[in-house]
């Protein structure tokens, strides 16, 4: 699953399609939150940071 999600969001990245690489990586920290328990970066500044 991490594979697929990473290969879509390089693919959207490819057809500047930032509207998919935003939707992927929401997919791809969701999935790392739940299935894999790992924590999700978030860039300083971010919604939800300090």
């Amino acid at each position: 699953m991490c594979t697929e999600l990473a290969i879509r969001r390089d693919d959207a990245r490819a057809r500047f399609d930032r509207s998919a690489v935003t939707d992927s990586d929401v997919l791809l920290g969701r999935h790392l939150r739940t299935e894999h328990d790992a924590p999700v970066h978030r860039p300083a500044g971010a919604p939800g940071t300090r």
